[in-house]
C-alpha cells in the first residue's frame, strides 16, 4: 500500500518539451553590478518567480551571492527584454537564499511551487530538470538526475550540466514542482553539483506568498488533482479486496 501511495506521487509527469514551455516564462536573468574605488563588479545568475505577497510585492528566489552588494538589480526575460530593476527583499546568508522584489509587476505569469518537507519527494535516480541562463546564455534547459541523498551539509547532490550563470535557477521535478535551486559545482568533477533542496528554499518564502503560488499555479493544481485521483482510486482499489 505504501510502495503503491509513493508511486502515485510520482506520477503524472510532463515532457522537458512541456515543461520548459510552462515554467520558463517564470524564470529571469539576474543581473547586478557594484561600483566602489576599484571599479565595477558584474554579477549574473537566474531567479525564479515565488508568487506574490500580502502586499502586491511579486517576488523571485535566487542565490544570496548573485545579489549580495549589488545595486541596481536588473531582471531580463528569457529572450533578453528589460523587465526593469529589483531589490533584496530577505536574505538567509547561512543558505546563501534571497528573495528578490521586481518593482514593476508582471501579469499573467505563473508562480513555480516550491514545495515543503512534507510534500517533497525526490529520490537518487530521478530525472529533473534547470532551466536558466548558463554562460550568460538565456532560456536554456538541461537535463539530469538526482545523484543521492541530501548531504550533511545540507545541499543535494545531482548529476546535471550547471555552470556560472546558472545560479538562482530552479531545478525542476518532472511533476513541474521545484526540487531545489541551483547553488555550487564540485571542482574537477564532471557533472557533479549541489542544490539547495525544495525545503531549504521553502523557508525563505513566506506562507501569503506560498498560498499565491498554489493558488495561482495551473501547473500545481493540475498535477495535485492528478495525484489525488490516483491515491483514492489506489486507496479504493484496496478497500475492495
Amino acid at each position: 500500500m505504501l510502495l503503491a501511495l509513493i508511486l502515485a506521487a510520482q506520477d503524472p509527469t510532463f515532457t522537458a518539451v512541456e515543461l520548459f514551455h510552462r515554467c520558463s516564462p517564470s524564470i529571469v536573468t539576474v543581473i547586478g553590478s557594484a561600483t566602489d574605488s576599484t571599479g565595477t563588479a558584474i554579477s549574473q545568475g537566474s531567479a525564479f518567480y515565488v508568487g506574490r505577497d500580502k502586499d502586491g510585492r511579486d517576488l523571485y528566489a535566487t542565490c544570496y551571492h548573485v545579489v549580495k552588494g549589488m545595486s541596481p538589480i536588473a531582471l531580463e526575460d528569457g529572450a533578453g527584454g528589460n523587465l526593469g530593476t529589483a531589490k533584496v527583499w530577505k536574505e538567509d546568508d547561512a543558505h546563501d537564499l534571497a528573495l528578490i522584489w521586481l518593482q514593476k509587476p508582471r501579469e499573467g505569469i505563473e508562480p513555480l511551487v516550491v514545495p515543503e518537507s512534507s510534500e517533497a519527494l525526490f529520490l537518487p535516480g530521478d530525472r529533473i530538470y534547470a532551466i536558466g541562463t548558463p554562460r550568460g546564455v538565456e532560456n536554456i534547459i538541461s537535463e539530469g538526475i538526482v545523484g543521492g541523498f541530501e548531504r550533511q551539509n545540507g545541499l543535494l547532490p545531482v548529476s546535471l550540466p550547471l555552470s556560472h550563470g546558472s545560479s538562482g535557477c530552479p531545478i525542476i521535478a518532472t511533476d513541474g514542482s521545484v526540487v531545489g535551486m541551483a547553488d555550487s559545482t564540485a571542482e574537477n568533477a564532471q557533472l557533479v553539483n549541489f542544490i539547495e533542496p525544495a525545503h531549504t528554499v521553502a523557508s525563505i518564502i513566506d506562507d501569503d506568498t506560498k498560498a499565491y503560488a498554489r493558488e495561482h499555479s495551473s501547473l500545481w493544481k493540475e498535477v495535485q488533482s492528478a495525484i489525488k485521483k490516483k491515491v483514492d482510486d489506489i486507496k479504493k482499489g484496496s478497500g475492495n479486496r
